[in-house]
């Protein structure tokens, strides 16, 4: 198993290389007294593990929400009075039926092509 160690001094400087100097003199062995040591060990787990583990929890979490959403036709409420009829279109006409109309609407088609084609 793998640990790992924070060390932390504690020494009276005037500044920052002055205390990075008697950090270096009192490691080395140099320096007794006037600095003041604190030291933490902890355990390291290995990153796979946690890696692992958060794969897991969403594959887990993904079948768990999964299992509970319906099927899409049953995920929108029906609101009450709401259908999908539609009323009837008013082409129904009895002239409409008429060959001549048939003829004029061809006619109305073809002009209306011509004068797309020659913009």
């Amino acid at each position: 198993m793998r640990f790992k160690t924070t060390i932390q001094l504690v020494s009276d400087a005037q500044d920052k290389s002055e205390a990075l100097d008697l950090v270096e003199e009192y490691l080395a062995g140099n320096i007794v007294s006037g600095v003041d040591m604190r030291c933490v060990t902890k355990p390291v787990y290995k990153s796979n593990i946690v890696c692992v583990a958060a794969i897991s929890l969403a594959i887990v979490t993904g079948i768990l929400v999964g299992s509970h959403i319906k099927h899409p036709q049953n995920m929108i409420q029906t609101i009450p009075g709401t259908s999908a009829i539609q009323s009837p279109l008013k082409t129904s006409d009895i002239t409409h039926s008429k060959p001549e109309f048939k003829k004029e609407w061809q006619d109305r088609q073809t002009k209306e092509a011509l004068d797309q084609i020659s913009r």
